[in-house]
């Protein structure tokens, strides 16, 4: 597709042009430095910037230059099995005045939901979604402008490798833990424990795999099943995310409906801490939905983990009411 035309007065200051794999560098500095001007600081993993780049899903990856310095990032990708593309844009923070910035994310907003109403199946009722730090005030009331509202709000909890308290459920006496877990058996119980949850994705059992064989630090030695009496219960996926920052994350942890309030989570996550502490790791984090049906927060809460950051996520329809 073709890019947008800029706004009268900006064309002659700024340059678009494609981005692909080879501008990764450029692309991480400049939207580590957005949440870094935001937040103070970034947990932006590398390796989630080169998959939005490198996606082999429809995709649309923009850049704005000026005297050849990279200054804005259009993008957009349309994950399989997944009718809402996920979308941002990041920007230098030291670009021109608020006029400019304005102008040229409003600019690339139009282009990506251009783009999105060609990839997907239903225009006139679909949705592009985004996020951005809940501190970022200033951006959220530009993106409410252009029709975003917020839908919840996913927390990063972080907890010490010796945080862990208890949860103060007993576990079931037939429960065990196994690393190293059959692909399949966590496949099934992540495709049952998720149906329902916001942003769950029906994956096949090889789209599933490779999807997660791609995320930062995976190891499938670190997939773990929970089984009671021998028969799968819950499962639970940890990489090395960050080591940078001398951390792992328990990517996802889902316990079947049935079976859940049985310390089967606790379990679950009382190995993913056994496993940090025994690769000398510092901290655990993950992510929690505020609006979790299953309290789950209240359960990371209670070994230890504390909120360190949020993260809203907004949605806007594809076509203008």
């Amino acid at each position: 597709m073709d890019p947008p035309e800029l706004p009268d007065g900006l064309a002659a200051r700024f340059a678009l042009s494609p981005l692909a794999g080879d501008d990764l560098d450029e692309v991480f500095a400049l939207a580590t430095a957005d949440r870094v001007s935001v937040l103070g600081t970034s947990r932006l993993a590398r390796e989630l910037v080169e998959l939005r780049l490198t996606s082999p899903f429809p995709s649309t990856h923009l850049g704005v230059r000026t005297n050849g310095r990279l200054v804005q990032v259009w993008d957009a990708v349309l994950y399989p099995g997944d009718p809402e593309p996920f979308c941002e844009v990041n920007t230098d923070p030291g670009l021109g005045t608020p006029p400019d910035r304005d102008a040229l994310e409003a600019a690339g907003w139009r282009h990506i939901v251009r783009w999105a109403t060609t990839v997907t199946d239903d225009p006139a009722s679909g949705r592009v979604r985004t996020s951005l730090p809940t501190l970022d005030l200033a951006r959220r009331e530009r993106l409410s402008r252009l029709g975003f509202v917020e839908e919840r709000v996913m927390w990063v909890m972080e907890a010490a490798s010796d945080a862990e308290r208890g949860t103060g459920r007993t576990p079931l006496p037939e429960l065990e833990i196994h690393a190293g877990a059959d692909p399949r058996a966590v496949h099934a119980i992540f495709m049952s424990g998720f149906a329902g949850t916001y942003g769950f994705i029906e994956l096949s059992y090889d789209d599933f795999v490779a999807s997660r064989s791609r995320l930062p630090g995976h190891d499938p030695a670190l997939w773990y099943l929970a089984t009671v009496a021998g028969r799968p219960a819950g499962a639970m996926t940890v990489t090395r995310a960050a080591p940078e920052r001398s951390a792992m994350q328990v990517s996802e942890l889902a316990v079947l409906p049935e079976l859940r309030g049985r310390g089967i989570a606790g379990a679950l996550l009382h190995a993913a801490f056994e496993t940090t502490r025994r690769d000398g790791m510092r901290l655990l984090y993950l992510f929690a939905d505020s609006e979790s049906h299953d309290d789950a927060p209240t359960l990371y809460a209670s070994v230890g983990f504390e909120t360190v950051q949020a993260t809203s996520m907004l949605t806007r329809p594809l076509v203008d009411p």
